[in-house]
């Protein structure tokens, strides 16, 4: 994406970037700070020939105060990616998952369950304002590519988070998905307007309503 490329920045800290801008124009509070989750594939550091998903994530962190330069906040979320998502980072959130595990692994099943089950519910979705799951570059043999217009990588909506994003691109098309729990369109318009401002033309397809 040239808008991104622009801005000296990676894809996924360039959207990041607008998704934090969106996410304040669309929220009403004026303190606090915003988290996002991006997932960080693991086979870069542990090569693995799983078909099983092989991730683990980060947070990435902005007070809401500080998200008005769009070039300052991208310096920022590139640092932290940098940082965060680091083998390094990462294999010490590996250890610290096993030693949680070590150290419950004897505990009656009948005890787990519920403990498991009221930490995920004050914990999971309710630690981030908002998702972004970039699968990257997806390449597919040459016999099937000339078919194949562009590829969709959409997330389940969360239990908390009222959206999450999720982007895949294929040739020269990028698709962002949205998947919300709201009817408020107030993030995804300011998301087109961020990019329309920055010489990016998006084509805007969209999904019925679902229980409303």
């Amino acid at each position: 994406m040239q808008a991104a490329k622009n801005r000296n920045a990676t894809i996924t800290a360039y959207i990041l970037a607008l998704m934090f801008v969106a996410g304040k124009r669309a929220t009403d509070e004026f303190e606090g700070n915003a988290r996002i989750q991006v997932p960080v594939n693991m086979r870069k550091y542990y090569p693995s020939e799983t078909l099983r998903n092989f991730s683990m994530y980060c947070g990435i962190d902005l007070p809401l105060s500080e998200m008005s330069d769009l070039d300052t906040i991208i310096t920022n979320i590139t640092q932290q990616l940098e940082h965060k998502a680091s083998k390094q980072s990462m294999s010490e959130m590996i250890n610290s998952t096993k030693r949680m595990v070590g150290a419950v692994r004897y505990v009656p099943l009948f005890i787990k369950t519920p403990a498991a089950r009221l930490i995920y519910g004050y914990l999971s979705d309710r630690i981030f304002s908002n998702t972004l799951s970039n699968v990257g570059v997806v390449k597919m043999p040459p016999g099937l590519e000339e078919h194949i217009d562009s590829m969709d990588f959409v997330l389940g909506s969360a239990r908390t988070n009222r959206a999450s994003c999720a982007m895949v691109t294929f040739g020269n098309t990028a698709t962002l998905s949205i998947t919300k729990n709201t009817a408020d369109p107030t993030f995804e318009e300011e998301l087109f307007e961020l990019l329309k401002s920055d010489g990016v033309a998006p084509v805007v397809e969209g999904s019925v309503l679902y229980g409303s």
